[in-house]
């Protein structure tokens, strides 16, 4: 196989892996303020547990707010040359020293790295404890 079918085949992977994991998306804004809206707040602690803060509008609502970090990982493409190093050895045991050259493969390698995400959900609710709106700020929301 020679590189640029090793990379094809590697972008081709890429945009599966891609593909399956935008099948698992997350709802849209839409579709969370449409469950949430009119539901009471009860059932908000139920499922999301106790509210990282609150504070209450001008309007004498409260708004509960939420905070999720998520580690995510991303994949990475990186294309390598061939590399030539001069290398020196120490044996400590028998005082030796060898020298020689290390050769480095060429081609495609994917590597990862993991990055935080964040998103704080905001509930407003009325004096009667209902869900009025839902808002999201971060950058791993519904849209």
């Amino acid at each position: 196989m020679n590189i640029s079918t090793g990379i094809r085949i590697a972008v081709a992977g890429l945009g599966l892996l891609a593909a399956a994991s935008g099948a698992a998306a997350q709802q849209t804004m839409d579709e969370v303020r449409t469950k949430w809206q009119g539901r009471p707040v009860a059932e908000l602690f139920a499922q999301h547990g106790d509210p990282d803060s609150t504070y209450k509008t001008p309007e004498g609502n409260t708004v509960y707010i939420y905070v999720k970090v998520k580690k995510k990982f991303e994949l990475i493409p990186v294309f390598r040359q061939r590399q030539e190093q001069e290398v020196s050895l120490h044996t400590p045991a028998t005082g030796q020293v060898s020298a020689g050259t290390v050769t480095t493969k060429e081609g495609l390698d994917i590597q990862h790295r993991q990055k935080d995400t964040t998103c704080s959900g905001y509930f407003e609710t009325d004096s009667a404890g209902r869900v009025l709106d839902v808002r999201f700020r971060g950058d791993d929301c519904p849209q």
